[in-house]
């Protein structure tokens, strides 16, 4: 055996011990995560929870007059039984209570309870105040939420909940059974260890390094039995697998049919949290644009929401908010409907469902791309109360410059109309919004933008997102539209691939104890 042959079979040996459990546990783990993610408040949760507005609407008008500068947002919203108007200018947020012989209620710990009660029925058997992130609050944006108090039950669901003191907003709630599959499925599968994942750095750099680990032990592996098949085709003059024992066996006949896909699989979850090298896709402009961006964060003037919002209970029951935002020169009015969220066109008199040109989208479109890089870029769309919330732990104070490049011209885009999903634009749960304008730009980054005309919602992409979307989501989740068509070849695919790769996994940490003792022997 050369020395390349034999450097080959010690570092699959080397690696696959090492790696080897740990390889076994993201197929298995990866499983359990398709059918049951890690636990977090959503939107339409807290939408769902959320207070319902009186029938009748409050007139803004005697609140407006005492606000000083240009108004940048407007939000009618109920909590804790009061309805509050939030205002807010370049310099200052104001909030009224629209019953003015009243004050807002504070934030205290009746308060609290009462938003509890519209989560969990009952009385909480433990309260907790929390300081720091832990378990199930590990995300950077709690930071700023803390410190939190949490509530323990003693429902049927065991639910626990985890409320910001300083706004009074759910920020997490788990129950026994989420709490469950999250320990066998989303915790080890993503790193979320406390100690691991509450500093950003140290939690990609073991992602990247395990990805590395795998794939070095997938590659060897692959090269070691296609060397063994030669070494037994010379010797024999036959194609057969050399292997009588049924570990060993099986090991290399799964191991060369799982091979390559074992390859991509570490490959993809070494850049899983990280963007393709400038070196295999560059990019000279905006790695993201969001919304609240690609709408123009300049907010329009009241005037040109010329429809009364208050005819919004005409078309709209059970209104629970309404926020004024608006989709380039389009004024909307975000309005949160029972458990869904409803956008209002409010340049016209009568309420309408909003419904962007593709004029207007391809001149926003320009426009931003015009515009160059934006700093402190965020992905949180229009600006929403609910969404501005989400926002301010990552903003900072730069938010929103932007430096001149080149002028694109319309001659340089085109747009059409989808009706159904494409290769960059899929959901295996179909939840992203149809139909959406698809903008291309011809500039050097081959910006992209799918643009929603009812929802405002829009995606970007560019040459590198486009390369990453093949090398990490095609492979580590098969985001192939060929596939996610047919959920049941869909599914049948990932259940082979991933009971596959543990299969090689496992039998290779049984054969990598054996090589330990074996060489302890010796």
């Amino acid at each position: 055996m050369n020395f390349f042959n034999r450097t080959m079979f010690f570092l699959h040996r080397l690696s696959g011990t090492i790696v080897a459990l740990f390889f076994a546990m993201w197929f298995l783990t990866g499983l359990v995560l398709i059918y049951h993610p890690y636990p977090r408040v959503d939107d339409k949760m807290k939408q769902a929870h959320m207070e319902n507005l009186p029938d009748t609407l409050p007139v803004l008008d005697p609140f407006i007059a005492k606000v000083d500068g240009t108004i940048r947002n407007i939000s009618v919203h109920q909590q804790l039984g009061q309805t509050l108007i939030e205002i807010s200018t370049r310099d200052k947020d104001y909030i009224f209570c629209t019953d003015t012989a009243q004050q807002q209620k504070a934030i205290n710990e009746e308060a609290l309870m009462q938003i509890a009660s519209n989560w969990v029925e009952g009385i909480p058997i433990k309260k907790d105040t929390i300081y720091y992130r832990e378990q199930w609050v590990l995300y950077e944006r709690y930071k700023s939420e803390m410190p939190m108090v949490h509530l323990t039950y003693d429902d049927k669901d065991k639910s626990e909940l985890y409320i910001s003191i300083k706004t009074g907003e759910v920020h997490q709630w788990t129950t026994s059974s989420n709490r469950f599959w999250a320990y066998i499925g989303a915790i080890p599968h993503k790193l979320y260890f406390p100690f691991i994942r509450k500093d950003l750095e140290t939690w990609k750099w073991c992602i990247y390094i395990g990805g590395f680990i795998c794939l070095i032990a997938a590659f060897t592996g692959f090269y070691v039995g296609i060397v063994v098949l030669i070494r037994r085709r010379l010797k024999k003059h036959v194609w057969e697998n050399p292997y009588k024992k049924f570990v060993y066996r099986w090991h290399e006949f799964i191991g060369l049919g799982m091979g390559l896909f074992m390859i991509l699989w570490g490959f993809s979850g070494m850049f899983i949290m990280e963007r393709i090298p400038q070196w295999v896709a560059p990019y000279e402009g905006d790695y993201t644009i969001s919304a609240s961006r690609f709408w123009g964060r300049k907010p329009l003037p009241l005037s040109a929401y010329k429809l009364d919002y208050t005819l919004l209970t005409t078309v709209c029951k059970d209104i629970k908010s309404v926020d004024w935002t608006h989709f380039g020169s389009v004024p909307v009015y975000a309005v949160v409907n029972a458990d869904s969220m409803v956008y209002i066109d409010a340049s016209k008199s009568t309420p309408e469902p909003v419904e962007v040109s593709s004029e207007e989208i391809l001149e926003c479109a320009i426009k931003v791309i015009s515009q160059g890089k934006s700093d402190g870029e965020n992905s949180h769309g229009h600006a929403t109360r609910m969404e501005r919330e989400k926002s301010s732990a990552n903003s900072t104070p730069d938010s929103g410059k932007e430096t001149e490049t080149a002028t694109i011209q319309k001659s340089d885009c085109s747009i059409e109309l989808l009706t159904a999903y494409d290769e960059y634009y899929t959901d295996r749960d179909n939840e992203y919004p149809l139909p959406i304008y698809k903008v291309d730009i011809n500039n050097a980054d081959g910006s992209r933008f799918y643009v929603s005309p009812q929802t405002g919602e829009v995606r970007y992409s560019n040459h590198n997102r486009r390369v990453k979307r093949w090398a990490v989501n095609a492979i580590h989740y098969l985001k192939i539209q060929a596939l996610m068509k047919h959920k049941v070849l869909w599914t049948i695919c990932i259940w082979v691939l991933c009971l596959g790769g543990a299969f090689v996994s496992l039998t290779g940490a049984w054969l990598g104890l054996k090589w330990i003792k074996r060489s302890i022997k010796t």
